[in-house]
């Protein structure tokens, strides 16, 4: 399946932020192939017909384009648009069948404050939905968010505002520094930890192509990765333990 972003006045083909470029790919690409686009102009699809097959997703990143995702979402198009903040034209994409899908990232304000979000601000929009209706992201950020507490507190964020559907991601420095095949395994441990929960929690997740990418080159079972981790929290909490008590 073809991805476009959407970013400004510019279509990129490919992968979302450089990484929704093939998988195979993504070690040393540099160009991402663009066109122009004039967002009230009614030949769009005459425009990237050429770039998209019939089945393309379009992602937004930017909502000054709303009104070009409104337009695609209508002549029948998949569309997916990334969001932090309300505006009432999601609304009319959201029933014209586009899948919205509000980034919170986080479930409290502690890891907010790390994105430099405001956990209050980032409440007060998202609850301007139908939570049942949007779907709640989550992108997994080194030293951030990855961790089974911070992703706890988001999906128990979700469950509490009535959320249905999860988006799960890995952002851009893991894509770019690694193949799928060398992704850090606490990775794929929060991956299945998040799936097991949305499980459930009679949620509905849906994740990254990467991310698919990575569980699919797992090199253990998901049993083992689920018992390491236990294994591993039990250890690393008590060598924290033995450091501060030396510390004393």
């Amino acid at each position: 399946m073809e991805h476009i972003l959407f970013d400004g006045n510019k279509v990129f083909c490919g992968y979302l932020c450089e990484k929704l470029i093939p998988c195979e790919d993504l070690q040393g690409v540099q160009d991402i192939k663009k066109i122009e686009i004039k967002n009230s102009d009614d030949s769009i699809l005459e425009q990237i017909k050429s770039l998209t097959s019939n089945n393309a997703v379009f992602c937004f990143d930017d909502i000054k384009c709303l009104n070009v995702a409104e337009y695609l979402a209508k002549s029948g198009k998949n569309v997916v648009v990334h969001t932090d903040c309300f505006d009432e034209k999601l609304l009319t994409l959201v029933n014209s069948g586009a899948i919205v899908v509000f980034d919170m990232d986080c479930g409290s304000a502690d890891v907010a404050l790390k994105f430099g979000k405001n956990f209050d601000k980032l409440t007060e929009e998202v609850k301007k939905f139908d939570c049942t209706k949007i779907t709640l992201g989550y992108t997994l950020s080194a030293g951030i968010n990855d961790t089974v507490e911070a992703t706890d507190e988001w999906l128990d964020f979700v469950k509490n505002i009535g959320g249905k559907n999860i988006y799960l991601d890995v952002e851009n420095e893991y894509v770019i520094k690694n193949t799928p095949s060398e992704i850090s395994a606490h990775i794929l441990i929060l991956a299945d930890y998040v799936e097991k929960r949305a499980k459930d929690e009679d949620m509905t997740l849906v994740r990254d192509e990467f991310l698919n990418k990575v569980l699919e080159c797992r090199k253990y079972p998901k049993s083992s990765y689920v018992m390491q981790f236990k294994e591993l929290l039990k250890s690393v909490v008590a060598e924290l333990t033995e450091k501060n008590l030396h510390k004393n």
